[in-house]
């Protein structure tokens, strides 16, 4: 399971997590969710905060620069937030102590400008969420309150074929870690301060991005796609990526978005690079297709930044667009169809946006009769 999304969530995640100093731009961003600071916390085991609680423990002896024992490390990783984040992503314990050394103890915040931009991100995420944690008690409140996961779950439902959510209980468990959040058949855990973030500006939607995640990995446990194959996943990350985005990306780069506005130009510009992406994805495939020797998924993966997040969503958009929501659906049972109904799409709308070659729509056919 960890090989399904350890790429293509955790690169996402550091595209989404260099935020502002939100903390206080938080009162602009409470709009669209009640005030409920003044109100008793509802504990709800439908969300699990116990990690988030135990994490602030450590990180005040971080932040008086003590060195937290193995014993209270390993206590801290046992919880269920942790352990789901280590197996789903790529995150590992001694990359997610570092991290929270280098945001809290005093005696490294000489090596904070020295880490890769991706890294540093996260590190000031999390000091941005234990700065002023007002927020918390009131994001627990307002969950419970607005029914987040059931109605993250109809959403998430929108893109999926028909199918019974009971037999999938839904749970969120929440734990510092600094990136939006990771999910698959095991559950889904986010990052509490990204998720309030989220929620204030698009209720639901990163949570029924995850959720789409979760129930596609629950609905078919024996994968679809052999991600052996380079073909084949390639075809993974953008038609499962892809269709997820449709639920929240497009809020993300809306100028009332509290991320980051050098991540959504970065992000903006990988969208306009979509068509000469696919493109050179299809050169790729049919140069591929005539070689003799055996091809790397990561030969594709030079037309796939964001590990398919934006070829894959431009796709998405393209066939909803041309009201073709039906066979998009229809995709998510048989995959190998995506790059025919987008090519489709494409002729229905009458532009000039590049299509597959008749070749490699061929080969994919030739894959789904083996």
């Amino acid at each position: 399971m960890k090989y399904l999304v350890s790429g293509l969530l955790s690169v996402f995640c550091i595209l989404i997590l260099s935020i502002n100093s939100v903390s206080a731009q938080s009162g602009e961003l409470e709009s669209k969710a009640p005030a409920t600071q003044d109100k008793p916390v509802i504990r709800d085991k439908q969300y699990d905060f116990t990690a988030v609680e135990a994490g602030l423990k450590l990180i005040e002896e971080l932040k008086r620069d003590k060195t937290p024992s193995e014993q209270q490390w390993d206590e801290l990783f046992s919880l269920q937030a942790y352990q789901l984040i280590f197996a789903i992503s790529g995150l590992t314990p001694k990359a997610l102590k570092s991290r929270f050394n280098h945001a809290f103890k005093p005696s490294m915040n000489g090596e904070f400008e020295g880490l890769p931009s991706g890294e540093r991100f996260e590190a000031q995420h999390l000091r941005n969420a234990v700065e002023e944690l007002s927020w918390l008690p009131k994001y627990q409140q307002w969950l419970v309150e607005n029914r987040a996961a059931g109605n993250a779950t109809e959403l998430a439902k929108t893109q999926l074929p028909e199918f019974d959510a009971n037999r999938f209980p839904v749970s969120f468990t929440f734990g510092l870690f600094g990136q939006n959040a990771h999910a698959a058949s095991m559950g889904v855990v986010l990052d509490p301060y990204i998720a309030y973030l989220s929620d204030q500006q698009a209720p639901y939607e990163l949570a029924a991005h995850e959720l789409h995640h979760f129930f596609y990995d629950s609905l078919y446990p024996e994968p679809l796609l052999n991600r052996d194959d380079p073909f084949e996943r390639a075809l993974y990350h953008i038609q499962k990526e892809g269709i997820a985005n449709l639920m929240d990306k497009h809020h993300f780069l809306e100028a009332e978005s509290p991320f980051d506005a050098e991540i959504k130009s970065a992000f903006r510009l990988e969208m306009q690079s979509v068509p000469a992406n696919i493109i050179k994805l299809n050169n790729l495939m049919l140069a591929a297709l005539d070689s003799s020797e055996e091809t790397d998924f990561m030969v594709f993966q030079q037309a796939l930044p964001y590990w398919g997040h934006t070829v894959g969503w431009y796709m998405a958009q393209t066939i909803v667009k041309a009201d073709l929501q039906s066979e998009l659906t229809q995709t998510i049972s048989q995959p190998r169809k995506l790059f025919a109904v987008y090519n489709q799409a494409v002729t229905k709308l009458n532009t000039k946006q590049p299509i597959f070659s008749e070749r490699v729509l061929q080969h994919y056919e030739h894959l789904s009769k083996l």
